[in-house]
């Protein structure tokens, strides 16, 4: 697990990427700012694709003594792959209490959400032929019985193939 560290002083520069930074995010020029390299980066908000906004990208919270906690974010490394990252960023305090800068802390979790998003696929689909299977059916069925409820109108099909196990029986599944 290879962790991508970012540093900045108070002044929102940018003193440290480690390598895994690096390798994984469009390198930040030394003494950047934040402002500027995640204006540059692309850096978007996970769940939607729309650009991160300033009230969530950590490395600014936390340079405001706010708390940056599991922020999800994607970005287009330098080989261009895009990636989605699990990000915390927390203030560096001094002695007093003062703000001496912050560091981020990101993780790529890019193969966790693929996998998560397979095992959803092979939960709620056939494996052969990628058609809903009947626990989503159920599902799905339910959402519309409830919007009807609601006044939202809905049709059911059912179709019946005839001697289909006898096909079943000799072509296999």
């Amino acid at each position: 697990l290879r962790v991508a560290v970012l540093a900045a002083p108070p002044n929102g520069k940018i003193t440290l990427a480690n390598d895994a930074f690096a390798t994984t995010h469009p390198a930040p020029s030394m003494m950047e700012g934040l402002d500027e390299w995640v204006a540059r980066a692309g850096l978007t908000a996970a769940a939607t694709g729309r650009p991160l906004p300033e009230r969530l990208e950590p490395m600014g919270c936390a340079l405001r003594g706010e708390l940056a906690q599991d922020v999800e974010y994607a970005v287009e490394g330098p080989d261009g792959v895009r990636r989605v990252f699990r990000a915390s960023a927390t203030a560096l305090l001094g002695p007093c209490g003062e703000l001496r800068g912050a560091v981020l802390a990101a993780v790529d979790i890019t193969a966790q959400l693929s996998a998560e998003q397979a095992l959803y696929l092979a939960a709620q689909h056939d494996t052969l032929t990628v058609l809903a299977n009947r626990a989503l059916l159920a599902e799905r069925l339910g959402e519309a019985i409830a919007g009807a409820g609601a006044g939202v109108g809905f049709a059911l099909l059912l179709l019946d193939l005839d001697r289909f196990k006898v096909i079943n029986d000799a072509l296999g599944h």
